[in-house]
């Protein structure tokens, strides 16, 4: 039996288009999933899947596989076409044997040597790259890992690193799958993997009767998230509402330690902590952001503050140069993520709110409201992906 191709395993024509090629491969690649396919061969099939869709994804990679099938059909018509050897020829015709491999020389030694080290290189600089956002940069220094050694699974986890942040799932479950071929057994990479998987689940339901209602309407727990999403902004809406009904007397205090916060009060400061907590925990709970080790990679790599360090540190300060710091390192270096868009869009929204209700100081509350809000949102962030860790 000959193999299937590429096309057959996502049932596609040859002749299908990309899109035809892309809805075909999510129907399939759920169906194999090992996690809902409890079949034995369900993993390996899963892969096959993966490696097809990698290629036949890639416009140039897929003019070459077409060529090489258009080659392989014309070589099995000569092959039928040609006339069969007799039995007895073909027995007593043996082919020499291949002399045994030499030992590599110093010099080949030495080439290996270097190649070692410039993949160490790649990889190490990749890293401290994507540690500081620059996607672009971590993108191409992975690849030319990649090149290096094809199977080591580290440069496939970068390169799926960068693709999910830069919200590219399809690429970030290709590269996932294969550094997993290479790694099986590691937990780092099985924890992203499904991580990706369940996003993507979540954003593309796998069939029409995963989207329908059930025969009483909508679930029971749907309407219990549905309620307490209304409930929780609605109580941050309050909140906001509460800095002008009882906005506080200024804090002399306060204006003596920090002079341009003069006008605010200990009631603004704790109405600050406490929206931008109860945003996190919504924003988190209800699925509208991801995990906060995706979207904002904190530790330092090799003595280097990461990107969501600085980010963290500049939002301390003042919020505005942070978001603006964040869209200028989108910009240049691709690294704008979702979760991050709707966390710099949710506090600066409630920054908003606060300046315009708090009767007391507007400039202040506008250029500094935002860091309580949002160093309080991560506080609820962290605690929303801990319970549902947990």
């Amino acid at each position: 039996m000959s193999k299937p191709t590429l096309y057959e395993l996502l049932g596609v024509p040859p002749n299908a288009k990309s899109e035809e090629i892309r809805k075909q491969y999510r129907l399939r690649a759920r169906q194999y999933h090992p996690d809902v396919n409890p079949a034995p061969d369900a993993k390996a099939k899963f892969i096959q899947i993966q490696e097809a869709y990698q290629v036949l994804s890639d416009p140039e990679r897929r003019k070459h596989y077409d060529a090489m099938l258009a080659i392989e059909a014309q070589r099995r018509a000569a092959m039928q076409r040609k006339p069969t050897a007799h039995p007895a020829s073909a027995r007593t015709t043996q082919p020499p044997k291949a002399p045994p491999a030499p030992p590599p020389t110093a010099a080949q030694k030495q080439q290996q040597r270097v190649m070692e080290e410039e993949f160490n290189r790649l990889l190490l600089s990749a890293q401290k790259e994507f540690a500081l956002s620059k996607m672009l940069n971590a993108l191409k220094l992975a690849k030319q890992a990649q090149s290096i050694k094809p199977h080591h699974p580290k440069a496939h986890e970068i390169i799926g690193d960068v693709y999910k942040r830069q919200g590219q799932h399809d690429a970030a479950l290709n590269a996932y799958t294969m550094a997993l071929q290479f790694a099986p057994q590691d937990p780092t990479l099985q924890r992203k993997f499904n991580r990706l998987i369940h996003e993507m689940q979540r954003a593309y339901p796998q069939s029409p009767s995963e989207r329908a209602a059930p025969a009483g309407g909508v679930a029971a727990s749907e309407w219990v998230k549905v309620a307490i999403q209304s409930v929780g902004w609605s109580a941050a809406l309050f909140l906001i509402a509460v800095a002008n009904l009882f906005p506080g007397a200024p804090s002399k205090a306060l204006g003596a330690l920090v002079p341009f916060l003069e006008g605010w009060s200990l009631n603004l400061i704790a109405l600050l902590l406490l929206t931008g907590f109860l945003s996190g925990i919504l924003l988190a709970g209800g699925g509208w952001i991801g995990a906060m080790e995706d979207a904002l990679p904190w530790r330092s790599r090799q003595g280097k503050f990461s990107a969501g360090l600085g980010f963290l540190i500049c939002a301390a300060f003042c919020f505005p140069v942070a978001a603006a710091a964040y869209g200028l390192l989108g910009v240049l270096q691709q690294a704008f993520n979702r979760s991050l868009n709707i966390t710099f869009g949710c506090v600066g929204a409630l920054t908003v709110g606060f300046a315009l209700f708090y009767p007391h100081a507007f400039g202040a509350t506008l250029l500094f409201g935002g860091n309580l809000l949002f160093l309080s949102l991560l506080g609820g962030w962290f605690l929303a992906d801990a319970t549902r860790t947990a």
